[in-house]
C-alpha cells in the first residue's frame, strides 16, 4: 500500500544489505556457501522499493546502488590520477586486443564476475576472471601478485561498464575497488600506496572497426602500512547510493522518493479502457477467483429498442467492459424521453424543429461519449409486427411484402452476426419476429450439431415493463429441437403461453394504452436484473446453453 511505501526506512534496507556481505565475508572462502548466498551477496546489486497507483497510472519509486565508502573520510578515499579515453586508451590497448576482450568476455560464463583482470602483451590479450566477491576476497592477493601477472605484460583491473560519461564509471566501480582495496597486498606493493589501471569496458560485441568506447582510469587505493590486511567490509564503513531529486527550490530537500506519471505517455482513451479493465478484474482478485471477464469483454450484444430499456441496459453492459453494442430501432427521441433514457438530452428532443434525432443513431453516439474505444452500430428500422402494416397504404402490395422481407433478412443477419439480444421493445407483437427468429436459430444449431459445422448459440433475453413489475426472461438456447418444439419443462419462450397470435395493441388506442405506464424506478430494476443475467449466464461452462435452474427461487421449498 502507500502507507507501506512511505513507512519503509530506506537507511535499514541497506544496513541490512550491508549485514549480508559483511556476514558472507565472515564466512571466508567456504566451498559450503552456494550459489543463491552468493547472488545475494553481489557488490553490484540495488535496492527497489516501489508503489503502483493502478487507478491513477502513477509510479512512485525509491531506489539505491549502494556503494560502500571506506573509514577514515577523504583520507579512505580512492583518487583516479589519470583518465583516457578514445584514441587515448587505444594508445594503451589497441583495436585487435580490445576486440579479443570482447571475444573473450562473451565466451565468459554467465553471470560475469564484478570485476577481472586483463593482462596486455603485444599481439596478444588474455583475460583471467577473477572473482571479487567479500567471501573470495579476504587475503586473496591473485591481482597483485607478481607470479599471476605476466612478466611482460600490463594489468588492468576491468568491469563491465553501463556508464556513457566520458569522465564517470559507472557506479559498480566504487564497490569493486573496495573489495580489490581489501586484497592482501603483494611484498612489493606494502608500506605505499597501490596505483590500479582501471579498464571501463563499454566495448560489448566489439569488431575493431571504429575507435573503442572503453575509458581506462588510474586509481590509486588507500594507503596500506606494513603487514596489516585492510578490512574491505567491516560495521565502520559507510553505505550511500539512494538516488535524490533535484529539489524544485533552495527551501526543498531532496528526496529519495520518485514520481513517475505514466499517463503522461498514454492517450485517454488508452487510460479509460485499462481503467475499465482494471474495476472488473477486481471482481476476480477480490472475491470470484474464477470469473473471467473476458468471456463478457468479447461479447457481441444486440439491443431491439433503444428506449428507456435499451438506454439503461447499455450503461449497465459498459460497466461489464462490454465494447461491441448494436442498436435497432425506428422510433426518435420525443420530448418526454431524456428524463427516462439515459442517453438522449433535451437538446436530442428539439433536434430537427422538435421531431427529434433518430433514437438508434443518438444512442450509438451517446455511448461512444462515454467511451470512445466501443465498436457501436445504428440500424434505423421499423420490425414487422403481426396485425400492422409496415408502410403505409399508398404502397402496392409488392412494395410491401418486399419491404417485409427485407427487413425480416436484416433482422435474422443481425442476430446471426451477434452473441447476445436483448428483445426491449414496448409492445408484445413488436417482440414476435425476433422471438421466432431467435427459435429458428436455435433450431439451425441443433440441425448442425452433426455435420461438425456447430451453429453458436445466441442469447435472448426479453425485458418487459410492468406498472410495478417486471419481467426479465431468458430464451433458452438448449430447450429447443430441431423441428422448433420446446424440450423439456421451464425453457423460456416470450409467447409460450399466448393462446392467440399477437395483435396490434397501439393503432387506434388512447394515449393511456398507446404508452408505456410504469414506475419510473422499475425499468432501472429490470435493465439492472437483465444485465446481471447476462454476466451470470457467461461464466457457466456452457455459456448461452446453460439449463435454467430447477429450484424456484424465493419459493421457500
Amino acid at each position: 500500500t502507500i502507507e507501506d511505501f512511505k513507512a519503509c526506512d530506506r537507511k535499514a534496507l541497506v544496513k541490512r544489505l550491508l549485514e549480508k556481505w559483511v556476514q558472507h565475508r565472515a564466512g571466508g572462502s567456504s566451498s559450503s556457501a552456494s550459489s543463491s548466498s552468493q547472488q545475494q551477496v553481489d557488490s553490484r546489486c540495488f535496492v527497489l522499493v516501489s508503489f503502483l497507483d493502478l487507478k491513477k497510472y502513477k509510479v512512485f519509486y525509491s531506489v539505491a546502488f549502494p556503494s560502500l565508502v571506506p573509514p577514515g573520510g577523504a583520507a579512505g578515499q580512492y583518487t583516479c590520477t589519470h583518465t583516457l579515453e578514445g584514441e587515448e586508451t587505444e594508445g594503451r590497448i589497441n583495436r585487435a586486443a580490445m576486440q579479443q576482450i570482447a571475444q573473450q568476455l562473451s565466451d565468459m560464463p554467465k553471470p560475469l564476475p564484478a570485476g577481472f583482470a586483463v593482462d596486455v602483451e603485444p599481439n596478444e590479450t588474455s583475460v583471467a576472471g577473477v572473482t571479487l566477491t567479500p567471501q573470495q576476497s579476504r587475503g586473496d592477493s591473485s591481482f597483485f601478485s607478481p607470479a599471476s601477472s605476466r612478466s611482460n605484460a600490463q594489468r588492468y583491473f576491468g568491469f563491465i561498464d553501463s556508464s556513457s560519461l566520458p569522465k564517470h564509471p559507472g557506479w559498480p566501480l566504487r564497490n569493486a575497488l573496495h573489495e580489490l582495496a581489501g586484497q592482501k597486498p603483494s611484498h612489493e606493493t606494502q608500506g605505499s600506496g597501490r596505483s590500479v589501471s582501471v579498464l571501463a569496458f563499454r566495448d560489448w560485441g566489439y569488431n575493431g572497426s571504429s575507435a573503442p568506447k572503453s575509458v581506462i582510469f588510474d586509481v590509486s587505493l588507500p594507503q596500506i602500512d606494513g603487514d596489516e590486511e585492510m578490512s574491505a567490509i567491516d560495521e565502520t564503513c559507510i553505505v550511500w547510493g539512494w538516488l535524490l531529486t533535484v529539489p524544485a527550490s533552495p527551501q526543498h530537500k531532496p528526496s529519495s522518493v520518485h514520481l513517475v506519471s505514466l499517463s503522461d505517455y498514454l492517450d485517454a482513451v488508452s487510460i479509460q479502457r485499462n481503467a475499465v479493465s482494471l474495476n472488473i478484474k477486481l471482481i476476480k482478485w477480490r472475491t470470484l477467483i474464477d470469473f473471467n471477464p473476458e468471456a463478457l469483454g468479447h461479447l457481441r450484444v444486440l439491443l431491439v429498442g433503444a428506449g428507456t430499456l435499451g438506454c439503461n441496459i447499455a450503461r449497465g453492459l459498459l460497466g461489464w467492459g462490454v465494447s461491441h453494442l448494436t442498436f435497432v430501432d425506428s422510433g426518435r427521441v420525443a420530448m418526454s424521453n431524456p428524463v427516462r433514457q439515459t442517453l438522449f438530452t433535451h437538446a436530442d428532443a428539439a433536434a430537427n424543429s422538435g421531431s427529434g434525432k433518430p433514437k438508434a443513431e443518438t444512442a450509438s453516439e451517446r455511448v461512444l461519449e462515454v467511451r470512445p474505444d466501443c465498436t457501436t452500430r445504428s440500424v434505423c428500422m421499423e420490425i414487422p409486427m403481426p396485425g400492422k402494416l409496415l408502410v403505409d397504404a399508398t404502397h402496392s402490395d409488392a412494395t410491401k411484402s418486399n419491404s417485409i422481407e427485407k427487413s425480416i433478412r436484416e433482422l435474422e443477419s443481425l442476430i446471426d452476426e451477434h452473441d447476445a439480444v436483448f428483445l426491449l421493445t414496448d409492445s408484445r407483437e413488436s417482440r414476435w419476429l425476433p422471438s421466432m427468429l431467435l427459435a429458428e436459430r436455435q433450431r439451425r444449431r441443433h440441425e448442425s450439431s452433426g455435420d461438425g459445422n456447430t451453429v453458436p448459440p445466441v442469447l435472448g433475453i426479453t425485458v418487459a415493463l410492468g406498472f410495478d413489475s417486471f419481467l426479465v426472461m431468458r430464451h433458452d438456447a438448449s430447450a429447443v429441437s430441431a423441428d422448433g418444439a420446446c424440450t423439456h419443462k421451464g425453457s423460456a419462450c416470450y409467447f409460450c403461453n399466448d393462446v392467440s397470435a399477437p395483435t396490434d395493441s397501439t393503432s387506434n388506442r388512447p394515449l393511456d394504452v398507446q404508452c408505456t405506464v410504469t414506475r419510473p424506478g422499475v425499468s432501472f430494476m429490470a435493465s439492472a436484473v437483465a444485465v446481471e443475467l447476462l454476466a451470470a449466464v457467461t461464466q457457466h461452462e456452457r455459456g448461452a446453453s446453460a439449463p435454467h435452474s430447477s429450484e424456484a427461487y424465493g419459493s421457500g421449498s
